[in-house]
């Protein structure tokens, strides 16, 4: 990667976003003072109240709607959302993996959830070929720079292996399979589900202009052995007729690809009257280090009135300062009194960027539950009611959720001999306003998925960085 991209690779932004990366980690309730208890929950509520509608990117909890909350939910609503969900638990039974600086941003707001459902199947003794309509996914999911993450899903149905099975994913490309990734079977799979990251896949077809894009599950067969059949069948492939195919494809469940998304519309904001002189920002790290990879010498942002398709084009209700087209003097005057846009970046110096090396953070952790006798930094168990807690009846699913939040002391790892001690202290001098030691702060966080409504409209979306697992001293 070229010295500049590195360089700017750390991150660009804003101050009102880096203010809204805090808001995960303050939502989860640090404490550096002892605190009454009841204070510290109803704090904890507050900022959760906060942390979801600012995830969904909501000025304001919507009205309660009678209609919208007697109406059906949609099967294919509920499915995406019990899928996300049976996703999730088998993501935390794994070892979470550090989020990078460069994440941090992207993890904060929802991200839009979708399912695609395998179209059309062709099946032989030793391979299965899933047909999907990538029309269907670039609609609802855009480019493939929105993408964060896709899954392969398969319910695993009739198993009868000996002791294992490998079979290897194959993914279009080009107009022949390319290999992907490999599992093995056993027994034990019964009614278990198989599935692979196929992010890079997803987002290599979505470059391209296929209507149609393909998986291929193969049997693996060594070198000049016989041909080997499969041991198990996957639920929603079988080929049969006439009234029992149609029982049978109503309660199976065929393979499917679970995304998760950036919002295609992520760069909009809402303009009031209460803006009038403050700032309006956008994080466009992306577009930067994307500048940076090309050689034009200029490059452009364009700000857009949303307009609804089919409505007549709307003006802007209000101005920008140092944009405004003005000749002679008074143009010369209000260049000097007025600030252009511009963008801000924040990089590693270049003389640096080379000793850059990804590095694990240590800390002090506290992976116990709180008890009525503990002290020390651990979990403190809250149970949010949506209805009863926050007043909102327009999420639908879960009804609500442990979101935990961190109390405790961290004085056992405040001492003269420490160096981080050493350190505090001397940000300390620097800080007089800062935290005189060491905070009890979420360490591991969860995802939350939820089904809600606005209006008339349920959505299904998951929020990052939710539920409180465990914490640590810093």
């Amino acid at each position: 990667m070229d010295l500049r991209v590195k360089a700017v690779a750390m991150r660009f932004g804003f101050v009102l976003l880096v203010a809204a990366q805090m808001l995960d980690t303050m939502s989860g309730m640090s404490t550096c003072k002892t605190l009454d208890q009841e204070i510290v929950r109803q704090k904890r509520i507050e900022a959760i109240r906060s942390q979801i509608l600012s995830k969904l990117r909501l000025p304001k909890a919507p009205e309660a709607n009678e209609t919208g909350d007697k109406e059906e939910i949609p099967t294919s609503l509920l499915s995406l959302y019990n899928s996300t969900k049976d996703m999730l638990k088998e993501q935390q039974i794994e070892v979470q993996s550090t989020i990078s600086p460069e994440q941090e941003e992207e993890e904060y707001f929802a991200k839009v959830l979708n399912k695609f459902n395998m179209t059309t199947t062709n099946l032989t003794d030793s391979s299965k070929i899933m047909f999907f309509n990538m029309s269907e996914v670039r609609r609802s999911v855009g480019d493939a720079a929105l993408l964060t993450s896709a899954e392969l899903r398969m319910l695993i149905k009739n198993t009868r292996v000996r002791e294992e099975q490998r079979v290897e994913l194959y993914y279009s490309s080009g107009g022949s399979p390319r290999y992907h990734a490999s599992r093995f079977i056993t027994n034990s799979m019964k009614e278990k589900w198989l599935s692979f990251d196929v992010t890079e896949p997803l987002q290599h077809w979505l470059q391209q202009t296929e209507e149609e894009q393909s998986f291929q599950l193969r049997v693996f067969c060594e070198c000049g052995q016989p041909g080997s059949i499969f041991s198990f069948s996957i639920s929603g492939t079988d080929h049969i007729r006439g009234d029992t195919a149609t029982m049978r494809q109503r309660s199976e469940q065929p393979p499917y690809v679970l995304t998760m998304s950036i919002p295609q519309n992520m760069s909009a904001r809402f303009i009031t009257n209460s803006m009038k002189e403050k700032w309006l920002s956008f994080d466009v790290t992306e577009p930067l280090q994307h500048w940076l990879q090309q050689t034009e010498e200029e490059q452009s942002f364009q700000l857009r009135v949303f307009c609804e398709c089919g409505q007549p084009g709307s003006i802007f209700s209000f101005s920008i300062s140092g944009t405004d087209h003005i000749r002679g003097d008074t143009a010369t005057m209000r260049q000097r009194s007025e600030q252009p846009p511009y963008v801000l970046t924040m990089s590693i110096p270049q003389n640096m960027s080379a000793r850059l090396t990804s590095r694990t953070k240590r800390s002090t952790a506290a992976q116990e539950t709180c008890t009525a006798q503990t002290e020390t930094c651990c979990v403190r168990s809250l149970y949010i009611d949506f209805r009863k807690d926050l007043g909102w009846k327009w999420i639908h699913k879960p009804t609500g959720y442990h979101a935990n939040y961190c109390m405790g002391s961290c004085t056992y790892i405040w001492n003269a001999e420490n160096k981080y001690s050493q350190i505090m202290a001397l940000y300390k001098h620097h800080n007089p306003g800062a935290s005189a030691q060491p905070c009890c702060v979420p360490q591991a966080l969860e995802p939350l998925p939820i089904l809600y409504y606005v209006g008339r409209q349920h959505r299904v979306d998951q929020l990052s960085n939710m539920i409180v697992k465990s914490c640590r001293c810093g």
